[in-house]
């Protein structure tokens, strides 16, 4: 090989050699290589929660990598807990980035943390963050009463708020087949503010086999009747409802429980002595003195009262 030819081949070698060196620097900065996709996402939590989108990541593998607003640690709106999870711990924003796989896949998290307010206020609402904050009232809320006898019972620490507000849009395709909150009987009131968010992905399928989730017993003073109430609440009373949109949700009851009902052979709890009705929609199944502004809905409910 001539000297000519050496030097050549030399600086085609360096070249190629210092664009895998810029190449290998980019990877390590952005964490994606060739095809690699970096997804967006909002997330929204309140003080107390556990951030459960980055377990399994690790700032010591650069697998997880987080951008506060700030360089002081104390002031950081989460910390770690004892069990090495993330847990909201002030009201902040910040931004994380967790790579997926080794190709470089990632997804950009926004995050915004808010703290709980009493719920006795329109200044101190309470807040409703994401799918579980919205699960743990509706939960709270439900064992207040006894949806068959109808007796009264409390929940340490949870008083039914007057003022409540979404925070953020909430994503219920976790939630197998949503129980609604409240029944007649038991109306969820006061006011809710949804602040603009969505609740999406809403689903229920009433069949036989879980019938005994969603019936419930009322005494009108003449009788205890039996009844169903299906929506986000199954009922609400004396309620404002602002600026919520729901959307994709799904309602719907199997017609062998509508053939058990008109047929006179579904077991209805005691002490009911009848089945009185099933009421079904999104937002609400039964609504009394319920004013709702500012919400818009895109679902599918699903009824077949053949043989009513």
């Amino acid at each position: 090989m001539s000297k000519k030819s050496l030097i050549s081949s030399l600086i085609v070698g360096l070249v190629v050699t210092i664009a895998l060196g810029i190449y290998t620097i980019v990877s390590v900065l952005t964490g994606g290589g060739p095809g690699a996709v970096n997804k967006n996402q909002n997330l929204a939590f309140r003080v107390g929660d556990i951030i459960e989108e980055f377990d399994g990541y690790k700032e010591e593998d650069n697998t997880l990598k987080f951008q506060f607003e700030t360089e002081n640690v104390e002031e950081r709106p989460i910390e770690k807990n004892e069990d090495g999870q993330y847990q909201v711990v002030s009201e902040g924003s910040f931004k994380a980035i967790v790579k997926l796989n080794k190709k470089g896949d990632t997804i950009t998290y926004s995050v915004k943390t808010y703290n709980q307010g009493t719920g006795e206020t329109e200044d101190s609402p309470y807040v409703v963050a994401n799918a579980k904050n919205l699960v743990e009232l509706r939960d709270n809320f439900n064992a207040l009463k006894d949806r068959v006898t109808g007796e009264d019972n409390t929940v340490e620490g949870f008083a039914v708020p007057a003022y409540l507000k979404l925070v953020g849009d909430i994503d219920l395709s976790s939630v197998d087949n949503w129980i609604p909150i409240g029944w007649m009987g038991h109306e969820y009131t006061g006011s809710i503010d949804g602040a603009g968010a969505t609740i999406s992905n809403l689903k229920i399928n009433v069949t036989l086999e879980n019938i005994a989730d969603f019936i419930a017993n009322y005494n009108d003073g003449d009788g205890t009747f039996s009844f169903i109430d299906l929506g986000l609440f199954g009922a609400a009373k004396d309620i404002t409802i602002k600026d919520i949109n729901i959307q994709n949700a799904e309602v719907s009851i199997d017609e062998s429980v509508y053939s058990a009902i008109a047929d006179k052979t579904l077991e209805i709890p005691e002490p009911a002595t009848e089945f009185a009705r099933v009421s079904m929609g999104s937002l609400a199944g039964f609504a009394q003195s319920v004013k709702v502004l500012g919400s818009e809905t895109r679902n599918n409910i699903k009824s077949n009262i053949e043989g009513f």
